[in-house]
């Protein structure tokens, strides 16, 4: 429904003829960036329904006397065994990888003779790529093995 509104009165701003005459050349110069605000305008409405919708999901799921308590026992058991007992496993591979990728990343910054860039390199590739994705996949895995 804003969606119609919005090209209602785009319209009416910029006149709905293609005919010669200044209204008819204003709305074939205003097309791209009527349809360019209108794919903003729908972005922005679908992120504030989806964020809409995870408030109203969150404020729901934090009031625990809306759950059955097996409900609650058997999320706060998922949450530890996915979560906590997980920790060990994600210290011995983030430290495994990490160590392969330092030894790498130096031996290849020392034949380039780039030393130097080695500590900024491995932050960004280490810290802000592997890491991440490598705990996402063993939660992953663990919780859909149980």
């Amino acid at each position: 429904m804003a969606r119609r509104q919005q090209a209602a009165a785009s319209e009416s701003l910029l006149g709905a003829s293609d005919a010669p005459g200044p209204g008819g050349v204003l709305n074939r110069l205003m097309r791209p960036v009527d349809a360019l605000g209108g794919a903003a305008v729908g972005v922005w409405l679908a992120l504030a329904d989806s964020v809409g919708f995870a408030a109203a999901l969150l404020a729901m799921a934090v009031r625990p006397r809306t759950w059955r308590r097996t409900v609650f026992e058997q999320f706060m058991r998922q949450c530890y065994h996915g979560g906590v007992r997980a920790v060990p496993m994600i210290i011995i591979l983030g430290v495994l990888a990490g160590a392969g990728l330092v030894a790498q990343a130096l031996t290849l910054f020392r034949l380039a003779g780039q030393e130097g860039l080695a500590g900024q390199f491995l932050a960004l590739v280490l810290f802000r790529e592997i890491t991440p994705v490598l705990i996402g996949l063993l939660l992953v895995g663990r919780t859909g093995a149980a």
